[in-house]
């Protein structure tokens, strides 16, 4: 085994020099090589991941966008409903009928996720599900 191990260092001793000067050009050229495919597949993941990241946002910014449009939209129509009610000049208990059923309407709406609904005046609040104290 000694004498194997002994021939090929010999065979390395006597190989020329320009020989090893072209395996360690070529074993640069390689590591070069690698180097560069790495720097540019973490650019392509680097490019890819801020992407989805942008349109993600965009498609949160979108639904957020939709659920305050609709919540404009839902106060508007309670407060064109309130209004007219009081031009009807209807009871309160009739007015009061009118926001609850909003405020039930919204909530199967919005499955659960609703803000309270309610009217108020300087005199009068109807307040759905709140207690209010006598000096509110």
């Amino acid at each position: 085994m000694q004498n194997k191990t002994l021939e090929e260092w010999q065979i390395l001793r006597r190989g020329k020099s320009s020989d090893f000067m072209i395996i360690a050009g070529i074993t640069v050229l390689f590591l070069a090589v690698i180097a560069l495919n790495v720097r540019l597949i973490f650019q392509i993941t680097s490019d890819q991941t801020e992407e989805i990241g942008r349109m993600q946002l965009e498609s949160i910014r979108a639904d957020f966008q939709d659920v305050l449009t609709k919540a404009e939209e839902a106060t508007i129509q309670m407060a064109l409903e309130t209004e007219q009610s009081l031009r009807e000049d209807n009871t309160r208990q009739k007015l009061n009928e009118l926001i609850v059923n909003r405020k039930r309407d919204q909530i199967a709406l919005t499955g659960g996720v609703c803000f309270n609904v309610y009217a108020a005046d300087r005199n009068w609040a109807i307040i759905p599900d709140f207690n209010m104290p006598d000096d509110y």
